[in-house]
């Protein structure tokens, strides 16, 4: 395997998801060069990605978008997915994930009680 040829792969993925999710993806870009391809070897791919999804939900939080548009990494498949698609398809998944995220401080703890409020009306309004 050619590691150079994997770095260029994980720099263009970086460069398409922070297009792709956020409004001004400037900071987070990657230059396509010998610089760009060690830096993202050095401090991983999924560091990178985790900042873009991060500041992603900072951005949904401060345009006071729902809390059900938002994204979260969902292990079984490995995939970014929203609250809702989590909530209806795998509730427990996120109940425990939003726990982890609180027990591991990231992100707030008021944040996370309002997605859990969230989750718990959503869940148990329907019946």
């Amino acid at each position: 395997m050619n590691l150079f040829e994997y770095a260029e792969n994980l720099v263009r993925g970086i460069n398409r998801t922070a297009v792709e999710k956020l409004k001004n993806p400037t900071p987070y870009m990657l230059e396509e060069s010998v610089e760009g391809c060690a830096e993202v070897v050095d401090r991983g791919d999924r560091r990178a990605k985790c900042n873009i999804y991060s500041r992603a939900r900072q951005e949904k939080l401060e345009d006071k978008e729902g809390y059900g548009s938002w994204e979260y990494h969902y292990s079984p498949d490995g995939e970014q997915r929203e609250v809702d698609w989590i909530l209806e398809n795998d509730p427990s998944y996120f109940f425990s994930h939003i726990a982890g995220c609180r027990n591991r401080a990231r992100g707030q703890v008021l944040r996370m009680d309002n997605l859990h409020d969230y989750a718990t009306s959503r869940l148990f309004s329907k019946k």
